[in-house]
């Protein structure tokens, strides 16, 4: 959202485009479109990632704090020790 308000704001999508090519990652293509929600006209930015590339839902489950969504479940074990 930030970046379609900065692009709606006048900042150049062919500069931001040709940094982002400097990135040493792929497997992401970028589109910027128009979108026009209850009569609000707006930049709309997304960052469209290879199938291969997709996250896990469990990796939205965290970042969104539900995780009984989440597919995997992690234990961890508390050793207590005495001190006499």
């Amino acid at each position: 959202m930030t970046v379609a308000a900065l692009l709606d704001l006048g900042a150049s999508e062919e500069h931001l485009r040709e940094q982002l090519a400097t990135l040493p990652v792929d497997g992401f293509t970028i589109a910027v479109t128009r979108a026009n929600k209850h009569g609000i006209d707006a930049c709309d930015f997304d960052i469209q990632l290879a199938e291969e590339l997709e996250n896990h839902d469990h990796d939205m489950a965290w970042l969104y704090g539900n995780e009984a969504t989440a597919e995997h479940t992690h234990e961890h074990e508390h050793h207590h020790h005495d001190h006499d």
